[in-house]
């Protein structure tokens, strides 16, 4: 999760410059916090005693933020000069574009694929109840396990509306992670058992009144099927941990747990949370931080 980890404001707006102000170089706090967001690959300047960054994703695409002189702000997204109305971002978007790495994609052995598409994990998700949009087959869909009544799980779903349009293929699968309320029972067995592009849509961007139209009254299928999946987002985190995507210290600490002998605190299991197999590396994944747009550009670019 790379901006999760950032305690400060992230803030991913239109940037209006006014002034110029002086520019003092970035402390190495604020280097070293930009270096856990993605790797550096330019610091310079800019209007409005900004500085601007050009950072590498982990799917090796570019990304240009900004900070703010004080440094306890992030920025991401247009810089319009004020006076002129012109957009002055665009030349360092355009500098990391160019920065990208040639395109390799490689691919997966078919072994691999096979083996990934049968890892136990990845076999009971495609059996969980949801509802799928898209025309992808089982193996080439991505499953979203989410809490209905979770705000980072609302994000994801419309940050996704552009690669659903490109292609994608997704599954959402409700799960009452948050709290076993009754309130959430019934909308979680409402969305199970009308599985439409109207209850999506109704869920993550409805009014008060179209939630509550999708409620019902629970029926005991429907309760054991919320457990299901529940349980099945559970083992994941328990018993699969070598699939979760995590920062490689967080992975090198854990294991040195293990090999004095301890065991780790368990992960927490939480949503949203894609579920989908890597072509590029064959394996089966679990990653959070799909509320991000690096997130989703690195499980489906």
């Amino acid at each position: 999760m790379l901006l999760n980890n950032f305690t400060k404001i992230v803030a991913s707006c239109a940037i209006s410059i006014i002034t110029i102000s002086t520019y003092a170089a970035p402390s190495q706090d604020l280097t070293s916090k930009m270096q856990k967001m993605g790797k550096v690959k330019e610091v310079k300047p800019f209007s409005g005693g900004l500085t601007s960054w050009i950072l590498e994703a982990p799917n090796g695409k570019n990304a240009v933020f900004f900070t703010t002189s004080d440094e306890k702000v992030i920025l991401h997204g247009t810089a319009w000069d004020s006076a002129t109305k012109k957009n002055i971002s665009e030349p360092l978007k355009l500098t990391a574009k160019k920065m990208n790495a040639p395109a390799q994609q490689p691919t997966a052995s078919v072994g691999n694929l096979a083996s990934a598409y049968n890892h136990p994990v990845f076999k009971a998700v495609k059996t969980l109840s949801g509802f799928k949009e898209g025309k992808a087959n089982d193996n080439n869909t991505v499953y979203i396990i989410y809490d209905p009544r979770c705000k980072y799980c609302h994000e994801t779903f419309n940050l996704s509306r552009s690669y659903v349009k490109s292609g994608a293929t997704i599954k959402w699968i409700p799960a009452l992670v948050l709290n076993q309320s009754e309130n959430g029972k019934q909308l979680a067995a409402g969305i199970l058992r009308k599985p439409s592009e109207d209850t999506i849509n109704k869920t993550f961007n409805g009014t008060d009144e179209e939630i509550n139209s999708i409620k019902v009254i629970p029926t005991p299928q429907e309760l054991a099927e919320l457990d299901k999946h529940l349980g099945a987002l559970q083992s994941i985190f328990f018993y699969h941990e070598d699939i979760v995507a995590m920062p490689k210290e967080d992975r090198e600490q854990r294991e040195a747990i293990r090999s004095a002998g301890q065991k780790p605190q368990p992960l927490t299991a939480g949503v949203p949370v894609a579920i989908f197999v890597n072509k590029k590396t064959g394996k089966v994944e679990a990653r959070r931080g799909t509320s991000e747009t690096a997130t989703l550009d690195y499980i489906f670019k």
